[in-house]
């Protein structure tokens, strides 16, 4: 202990990070647990004093900012433990090799036979593994002490304060809340798992037909009275200073944790269910709902490892089940190749569908013309059907790059308009390059857009996208498109091959998370537009806004609004002597409803989304042709499906 001690006060300490200094003196103010874990044992007899017991300690798993924190202070508790005297360490090297030839993760999450055959393969008595986590300024560190032999958790740990009074927090509650467990204490008989679930004072029982999951996030079953105990219900708030008042409490820990899930401060519960886990490792709907947080967390490898575990236990049915169908899903991820897609379908209404000036005159020859005919506002409803596909396959053993391939067939059939129904069919060849927080997506892009079943324009053309995530509420995106537009004669609209050329378009928008279930997205775009007849040559300068909101139970609702400015380059004077300058104003909200939500007979249709989406559309000229409104609703039905090869 006084090595780490002088190697506080010297000037090395200057080397290390500001993060590792606080966990030194989170170790050095814990001395109970370096010392006080193995000297039970060690004193148990003369002959095993001598033998000094060899023990492996991992690096510690590391879920904060700071890729290295868990493992200098896996390296700090091994040169406390080696102070003493009374152990032999496991060289760090020949761990990582071994775990890398048994095929185990270096992680402070072994299981049960994980930790038996690792024991064996070392020869070690003991092994010491545990996490560092970090949450909104919040530092956790949860150590466990595993007995080689059984597998089982013999002891374990958790300290927990904030940033930036970190050392201070952790000396004041070790003196006077005493804040470390009594190892010398008998561990207490374990129980059946069931009788665990149920038993546990102030925690509710998962229902059979309900198992827990961070995503929903129904009432809890009340749990049998405690007598001389406070009750937590995981459905009320529970704040950090009042889980510091009794951070052994699991109870407390169970309600701060479902808090934190309800916040979107996963990283944080994950840390809060493992030290409740190190407690009692046969919580199993505690390590469930740890699992399912991983998932969401995209830590696949782990929580694999955790469900399997619930898997593999004696929990109940409906918890075993659950852990069965998020293992499937984890499956389907890990797989190299996967293949997704989606079907919707549905009614739309157009309160202008042919675009027909609001002023009823249409300028011929800069002479105003009252409408006639078809010519005149035409209100029309159409059926929707949009099908889209998409192959994607994994490029490399990290698991950064992929490519892909992708389509997409729209239809829109209208009831009285007939003479614009489209049709469009669409295809996508591209890749996923990831190096740190930015994504570059390379695509090829090719459509074709049928007018009433005539072809009527096709696109060739390419994209390059990046994005970019500043931290972790923030990002931000380029993207640039060229395509050439072939546009070609139909009986309707016979000059349309005057509009044939290229199209360039650049834009560039940023993303700012505001609360956990709303973001707000911001972009401009710039776009040119070269034609054949430079009257249908234009640039464009438009600005957007984004706006999704998660209500819960999957149901969402996106809001957006756009305004644009069209500038044509040469007059058409077979309508008037005058450029063409439009505004236009595009806004509109969607609604999504799951069906499952709506009713629980409808709990099996969990990839069955309705939608209503309202818009509306204003165009501004300084030509009365091209001035008018329409306003659309649809009701659409969407389905979405994924495999994994």
């Amino acid at each position: 202990m006084a090595h780490i001690q002088n190697l506080v006060k010297s000037n090395d300490v200057n080397l290390l990070s500001k993060k590792t200094v606080a966990l030194l003196f989170l170790l050095i103010s814990s001395p109970p647990l370096c010392a006080q874990t193995y000297e039970k044992e060690g004193n148990e007899s003369a002959t095993a004093a001598m033998a000094r017991p060899k023990i492996a300690v991992l690096d510690f798993i590391t879920i904060t900012k700071t890729a290295d924190l868990g493992k200098n202070a896996a390296e700090i508790l091994r040169n406390c433990l080696a102070e003493t005297g009374n152990f032999t360490f496991v060289d760090v090297e020949t761990i990582k090799r071994i775990l890398k030839r048994k095929q185990i993760s270096l992680s402070g999450a072994l299981d049960q036979d994980e930790a038996k055959t690792l024991g064996k393969v070392l020869e070690v008595k003991n092994i010491v593994s545990g996490s560092v986590v970090e949450a909104g300024g919040t530092y956790t560190l949860n150590i466990r002490f595993i007995d080689a032999k059984t597998g089982q958790v013999v002891s374990g740990k958790t300290i927990t304060a904030r940033n930036p009074d970190f050392c201070r927090e952790i000396i004041a509650h070790s003196a006077n809340e005493g804040f470390l467990h009594k190892l010398d204490a008998k561990t207490p008989t374990r129980q059946k798992p069931s009788e665990e679930i149920s038993g546990t004072p102030g925690r509710p029982q998962a229902p059979a037909a309900q198992p827990p999951t961070p995503a929903a996030q129904a009432e809890p079953v009340n749990p049998p009275a405690a007598p001389a105990k406070d009750k937590f219900d995981p459905a009320k708030e529970v704040t950090f200073e009042q889980m510091l008042e009794n951070p052994d409490d699991p109870d407390l820990n169970y309600a701060y944790a479902r808090t934190q899930v309800r916040k979107g401060d996963l990283k944080g519960a994950a840390g809060t269910l493992e030290r409740m886990l190190m407690v009692n490792a046969g919580l199993h709907d505690i390590r469930l709902f740890y699992g399912l947080v991983l998932y969401r967390l995209d830590n696949l490898p782990e929580a694999q490892r955790e469900l399997q575990a619930v898997r593999r236990s004696n929990a109940q049915a409906a918890l075993r089940n659950e852990a069965a169908i998020f293992l499937r899903e984890i499956k389907k991820k890990q797989k190299l190749t996967s293949v997704s897609g989606g079907l919707t379908a549905g009614p739309e209404y157009d309160s202008n569908r042919n675009a027909s000036p609001t002023s009823e005159k249409r300028l011929f020859l800069d002479t105003p013309l009252d409408l006639t005919g078809s010519s005149r506002k035409r209100d029309d409803a159409s059926f929707l059907f949009l099908g889209s596909a998409e192959i994607r396959r994994i490029a490399n053993a990290q698991k950064k790059h992929n490519v892909f391939g992708a389509m997409s067939y729209y239809r829109a059939n209208q009831n009285k308009v007939t003479e614009i129904n489209l049709q469009a069919l669409s295809f996508k060849l591209g890749g996923t390059y990831r190096a740190l927080r930015t994504e570059l997506i390379p695509t090829l892009i090719y459509d074709r857009v049928l007018l009433a079943r005539k072809k009527f324009l096709v696109n060739t053309g390419a994209g390059l996208r990046l994005e970019r995530k500043l931290n972790k509420v923030t990002d931000y995106s380029l993207e640039a498109k060229y395509l050439y537009q072939d546009h070609l004669s139909v009986p309707d609209i016979t000059s349309n091959p005057e509009r044939r050329g290229g199209f360039y378009a650049f834009s560039a928008g940023a993303g700012r998370v505001l609360t956990p279930v709303m973001k707000l997205n911001a972009d401009i775009n710039l776009s040119a537009k070269r034609a054949k007849k430079d009257y249908n040559s234009y640039n464009e300068l438009a600005f957007g806004l984004r706006h999704s909101w998660l209500l819960g139970k999957g149901i969402f609702l996106l809001s957006s609004a756009y305004l644009g400015r069209d500038i044509y380059s040469e007059k058409d004077s077979v309508i008037c002597p005058k450029k063409r300058r439009d505004t236009t104003f595009r806004g509109g909200v969607v609604g999504g409803l799951p069906l499952p939500s709506m009713h629980r007979k409808l709990a099996g249709l969990k990839d069955l989304t309705l939608t209503l989406t309202l818009e509306h559309f204003r165009s501004g000229s300084n030509i009365i042709n091209y001035t008018y409104t329409n306003n659309k609703a649809a009701l659409l039905l969407s389905y979405k499906w994924q495999l994994g090869l």
